[in-house]
């Protein structure tokens, strides 16, 4: 699935639901050259995380800074 491409669900919160998702490892020296060689050594995959929210909820929009526990998240814990 594109990562911007939007899902929605028609489950009662009051049901169960089972989803699964597949990460394809795309980050290369080819894909993304800007000081590669220094940082591929160091470069790390957080556990994933999964958020169930509303239409209305926005984790970060283009262009903008995420928050900081967004930001916590993708950088700094190992959860």
């Amino acid at each position: 699935m594109d990562i911007l491409q939007l899902v929605s669900s028609n489950v009662p919160a009051t049901h169960s639901a089972a989803y699964s998702c597949v990460l394809t490892n795309k980050w290369s020296g080819a894909t993304h050259p800007v000081d590669y060689a220094n940082i591929s050594g160091s470069a790390r995959w957080t556990s994933p995380v999964l958020v169930a929210h509303n239409s209305i909820y926005e984790l970060w929009s283009p262009g903008t800074r995420t928050s900081p526990g967004v930001e916590d998240v993708a950088e700094v814990r190992n959860v």
